[in-house]
C-alpha cells in the first residue's frame, strides 16, 4: 500500500460520524485538571495512591490503521468472481486494490495510560476466575468438551468484532 492510500484509508474512517468527531482542540490539559480535582476529594490515602497514576508530561494518543491482509483474497474475488488467482497479494497490487485497515488509537504516552496499566493488572487477577471468560478458541473448544449434555439442537453462533 502506497503512502497516498494509506492516508487515504485513515482519513475515510476518521470521517466516520458513527466513531469519531473532530475536538476543537487537545483537551489533554482540561481533562489533567480534572483529574486534579477529583484527586483532591479523596482522603490522603488514596491521594497518595492515585496521584502516581497522573503523569507529569502526556500527549493526545494517536490513531494509526493496520492493514488488513486477510480481506485481500475476499476483496480480489469480489471484484473479480470468474477470475482464480493463487498469488492474491501480488494481484491485488498490480490491480491497485488495498486492503481496508484496521483503526488504531494508541494511548501510550497519553494522561490514561498508568491508569490504564494499573486497572487492567487489577483485572488480570479476577478475570481468570470468572466461569464466563473465554481466552481464545482452544479455551472455547475445551470448555465445550466439558459440557456433559447439550439441548436437542443446539446451534453454535459465533461473532466478529467490526472495529474496537
Amino acid at each position: 500500500m502506497n503512502t497516498l492510500n494509506y492516508i487515504n484509508e485513515a482519513e475515510t474512517q476518521l470521517k466516520n460520524e458513527e466513531f469519531y468527531r473532530p475536538l476543537p482542540s487537545d483537551l489533554t490539559e482540561t481533562l489533567k485538571k480534572k483529574l486534579h480535582e477529583l484527586l483532591q476529594n479523596q482522603n490522603p490515602d488514596i491521594q497518595s495512591a492515585i496521584k502516581d497514576l497522573i503523569p507529569p508530561y502526556s500527549t493526545p494518543s494517536r490513531f494509526f490503521t493496520l492493514p488488513k491482509i486477510h480481506k485481500l483474497k475476499t476483496i480480489f474475488q469480489e471484484r473479480f468472481p470468474d477470475v482464480e488467482h493463487t498469488d492474491i497479494i501480488r494481484s491485488t497490487r498490480l490491480n491497485n486494490m488495498d486492503p481496508p485497515g484496521r483503526p488504531i488509537v494508541s494511548g501510550t504516552g497519553t494522561l490514561t495510560e498508568y491508569i490504564s496499566a494499573f486497572v487492567d493488572g487489577h483485572l488480570q487477577t479476577i478475570l481468570p476466575k470468572l466461569p464466563t471468560l473465554l481466552q481464545d478458541t482452544n479455551d472455547f473448544l475445551r470448555k465445550l468438551n466439558n459440557v456433559d449434555i447439550l439441548p436437542k439442537g443446539p446451534m453454535l453462533v459465533t461473532l466478529d468484532v467490526k472495529s474496537l
